[in-house]
């Protein structure tokens, strides 16, 4: 009988205050710890990655020091960038609940990730777009590093189907339709600093990371504000199916 016990690193920004999706990451672990591990002999090491790349490097070197076999976190793609180069050396994996960067898995050997990419959220956003008959947006983004690569991304492939306006002033002359990339606080930030400077009712569009269910009461505007997510598990057959065979 194999009596090692199973040293488990998790990390995300950990500090009260700095992501709104704090919350559900320790549910997410609470709830592991209590259905998943059973009995089983684990510990969990926690480190604060503070949601940036120097600290998820930082965060990382302190796991390795500790001894883990294995790391799920690092929520934000920017943490989980700087923590993979170090987790490579060491050959621990890193499992990633919610970063989505392409590059993390395709340029790291050792990132496996559990969500959605965010080449795939982009596709899904220019075919609700081309739907719409979507003409001309303002296209908008904050400093994050998830927040550049969706931007990046998003302006390469609207390319010869809709006209992007990046010009904030001139954007808001002319556009009905509006996206904005980045965190929650900062889209949070876009939409009410909006609401004050708009020169007509706009739809605004804001991405996964603003999904949360403080976003209604967070927003204060009376424009139409729509979120571009991915799919619940329940709506993908290969998820699905591992939920009911866990079910089982």
């Amino acid at each position: 009988m194999n009596n090692k016990i199973l040293k488990i690193g998790v990390s995300a920004a950990l500090t009260r205050g700095r992501s709104i999706h704090l919350d559900t990451f320790e549910r997410a672990v609470d709830l592991a710890t209590k259905y998943i591990f059973d009995d089983r002999r684990v510990s969990l090491i926690w480190a604060d990655d503070l949601a940036t790349y120097e600290g998820g490097k930082r965060a990382a070197t302190e796991l390795v020091i500790s001894g883990v076999d294995i790391v799920v976190g690092h929520y934000a793609s920017a943490s989980a960038k700087g923590a993979l180069a170090v987790y490579g050396e060491a050959c621990i994996p890193l499992l990633m609940p919610a970063a989505t960067a392409d590059s993390l898995t395709q340029s790291y050997k050792f990132g496996f990730r559990v969500c959605g990419k965010d080449s795939d959220l982009v596709k899904f956003i220019v075919e609700v777009l081309t739907r719409k008959q979507v003409k001309r947006i303002l296209l908008q983004k904050d400093e994050s590093f998830h927040g550049q690569v969706v931007f990046d991304c998003l302006s390469k492939m609207l390319v010869n189907k809709v006209e992007v306006i990046t010009s904030y002033e001139e954007g808001l002359l002319m556009v009905s339709d509006i996206i904005f990339v980045g965190t929650y606080t900062n889209s949070i930030c876009f939409v009410n600093e909006l609401e004050k400077n708009k020169k007509r009712n706009y739809n605004v569009y804001l991405t996964d990371d603003a999904l949360h269910p403080s976003l209604i009461s967070d927003l204060k505007t009376a424009m139409g504000v729509f979120i571009f997510g991915y799919k619940s598990p329940h709506d993908v057959i290969s998820a699905k199916m591992c939920v009911e065979q866990y079910r089982r």
